[in-house]
């Protein structure tokens, strides 16, 4: 029998008065082959957030043209306010 599992590490830290930073990572085990990945995971999808002003905050998105749909719908739906359950990972 053959196990594998993922383990999905988000970050989001305040980097000025009216920005932000989100990152996702992911790290597989057993570990596929290449490159030491970084610590935390590779990096799937990343985020800068600021304050446009009252009420108002810009979302700039950046994540990978392949998998991730899920996710990445259910983060586009947030960002516009709308009510969305928390996506399976797999």
């Amino acid at each position: 029998m053959e196990v594998s599992s993922s383990d999905y590490n988000p970050t989001l830290r305040k980097v000025g008065a009216d920005k932000a930073e989100f990152s996702l990572q992911v790290v597989h085990r057993p570990r596929g082959i290449g490159p030491t990945i970084p610590p935390g995971g590779l990096y799937i999808m990343a985020a800068d957030v600021r304050s446009t002003g009252k009420g108002r905050t810009e979302v700039a998105l950046y994540r990978p043209t392949m998998g991730y749909k899920d996710l990445t719908r259910t983060l586009r739906q947030w960002t516009a306010g709308e009510d969305a359950d928390c996506p399976k990972m797999k």
